[in-house]
């Protein structure tokens, strides 16, 4: 974090603001709770709760419908949107319907005893081996799991997912990112032709056969959904859990 004349920047890639980057949050909220990098091709951060929740809320005065800003660097340049997180409603709002019943309350519950059996694996493995790291061998191959039931993804090739998503995102090496975003394009373009020749019942079938405002999906359109549901799906649902379970390794009374 660097200060001049009274303004602050962070890299929010900086190896002590990923080790904990809660101090960071903290002088940030204190001195200027909004600011404006230059870093990474320029980008703002929000540190206060309302002012992201009005961000994240507020569709007409902060916008998502702007295509390749969804990372911080992006690491393999694109003009079209990510389906349906870079756009505004009402057509936002069209498109992540298709989704609803994949991730319906009522889908939950008829998929508990699965997810449960999975938790539950984990956490013997765990106990068996006496010891583990809380992210990699439980976190991530949940999320992995737990994904690959909802979306009936191939289990086999989630070791490639992760893979690939961890690359996708490592600033330290954007060549090799670039890489791994072309490998994970291809994946899915291979699954949504398989699948558009031979229908089954999962994620990219149901999404071959909806419509949005009276038209199907072009491949390009199926490609964008995918990119988000088996990446940021993945991947968000890891970190949360890791954040999770941080607090409360640190947080004995919570843990309780």
């Amino acid at each position: 974090m660097t200060d001049h004349s009274g303004e602050m920047e962070i890299d929010i890639h900086e190896p002590s603001f990923v080790r904990d980057p809660y101090p960071a949050y903290d002088q940030l909220r204190e001195k200027c709770p909004v600011m404006h990098s230059d870093l990474y091709e320029g980008f703002w951060l929000l540190t206060r709760y309302e002012d992201v929740k009005q961000a994240a809320t507020n569709w007409r005065a902060y916008t998502s419908s702007v295509p390749g800003v969804t990372a911080i660097p992006m690491i393999t340049q694109r003009t079209e949107p990510q389906l349906p997180i870079e756009l505004d409603p009402p057509l936002h709002s069209r498109y992540r319907a298709l989704v609803n019943p994949v991730f319906s309350i009522q889908r939950v519950e008829t998929m508990r005893p699965k997810l449960q059996a999975i938790i539950t694996s984990l956490i013997d493995r765990l106990v068996e081996q006496g010891r583990g790291d809380l992210v990699a061998d439980y976190a991530v191959p949940l999320s992995v799991g737990t994904l690959a039931e909802f979306t009936g993804l191939p289990k086999a090739d989630s070791g490639k997912w992760v893979s690939w998503i961890g690359r996708m995102f490592d600033v330290r090496d954007r060549a090799d990112g670039a890489v791994a975003s072309r490998e994970f394009g291809l994946y899915i373009d291979g699954l949504i032709a398989a699948r558009r020749k031979d229908p089954a019942d999962d994620f990219i079938s149901l999404l071959i056969a909806s419509e949005v405002e009276g038209h199907r999906l072009t491949d390009q359109e199926l490609h964008a959904f995918c990119t988000v549901v088996f990446g940021a799906g993945f991947e968000t649902t890891a970190d949360a859990l890791g954040v999770m379970l941080y607090w409360l390794a640190e947080h004995p009374e919570d843990r309780r």
